[in-house]
């Protein structure tokens, strides 16, 4: 008999590689020198016994895959049986549970004193009940969390300094557009190093950068706001990077360890290119475990 070759998908494809590497990509970011975003992983660590932890990976690797195929990732978890298709199984058997267990999400939210139950792991529930700071022992752990992160990020400052320093020399400051284009102009040039994204990259825009792999488009496009006008960098702001496959908005940021939100605001100008160097690694991690996937599938 025949076998029937099975078509090929290739936006479903790329976004496989997109899960895959937000999957590994804590090991990545560490590996790369941006650890204050794994402050988070490392605060439920130091309160969990082994079993929890192995189960709070599991869980973070299914979450992870959930999210870069979900078009609005808050559904995942504040959804009941029947109100939503999850990606992977692990996630529909926790929310069945949660729901046989606890009821409602929406129930849960609406309740201070049980909204962590809406998480799937006890480690994620031990941090949102110290996110909510609702007694002394919470608040406690609250701090002991902004404690370790502020410890990262000034180490990660002195670790990246020289580069940063070098790059802040010749960076435009004073407005968003020169902002933005400093980290379209990093981008391409990691891009460029990557043989496997470098000869799939877009003709050249001044607002994104684009690499287009067998019939399958990624678009990366920043977007700063300054604090103040008159103080450009040096007076914070807020930075993101949107992503589109093909038309489809990736939420893949959001799929990334929790505190990579830390990379979404600055307070001045060497923070901001700490932002910069770790959106671009991130980024250029991500196109090319998404080409990479693309290519495997073609062969």
């Amino acid at each position: 008999m025949q076998r029937t070759a099975r078509r090929l998908d290739p936006p479903a494809v790329f976004l496989a590689g997109l899960a895959a590497c937000a999957v590994r990509s804590a090991d990545f970011l560490a590996a790369c020198g941006f650890t204050s975003c794994l402050v988070d992983a490392l605060w439920m660590q130091r309160n969990a016994s082994p079993e929890e932890w192995r189960d709070y990976l599991e869980v973070s690797r299914a979450l992870a895959a959930e999210t870069i195929h979900s078009s609005d990732p808050a559904d995942i978890l504040l959804s009941d049986p029947g109100q939503y298709v999850w990606h992977t199984r692990l996630i529909e058997r926790r929310i069945a549970e949660r729901f046989s267990r606890f009821g409602a999400a929406a129930e849960l939210f609406d309740d201070p004193g049980r909204r962590h139950l809406i998480y799937p792991s006890v480690p994620q529930q031990r941090l949102s009940i110290a996110l909510e700071r609702a007694t002394d022992q919470a608040v406690a752990a609250f701090e002991d969390r902004l404690h370790i992160f502020h410890n990262e990020r000034r180490r990660e400052l002195a670790r990246h300094e020289p580069a940063i320093l070098h790059a802040l020399a010749t960076a435009g400051r004073d407005s968003v557009q020169a902002v933005e284009h400093e980290f379209l102009a990093q981008l391409r040039n990691r891009f460029d190093e990557e043989p496997l994204l470098a000869s799939c990259m877009g003709a050249r825009d001044a607002a994104r950068v684009s690499v287009a792999c067998a019939g399958v488009t990624c678009h990366l496009e920043p977007s700063v706001v300054f604090h103040r006008e008159d103080r450009g960098i040096d007076g914070g702001g807020t930075f993101h990077v949107s992503m589109h496959v093909d038309r489809r908005l990736v939420h893949f940021s959001r799929s990334l360890p929790h505190r990579f939100d830390s990379y979404r605001s600055f307070q001045n100008a060497g923070e901001w290119m700490l932002c910069c160097f770790a959106w671009v690694a991130m980024l250029t991690e991500a196109a090319r475990a998404g080409a990479a996937a693309l290519q495997d599938a073609r062969s």
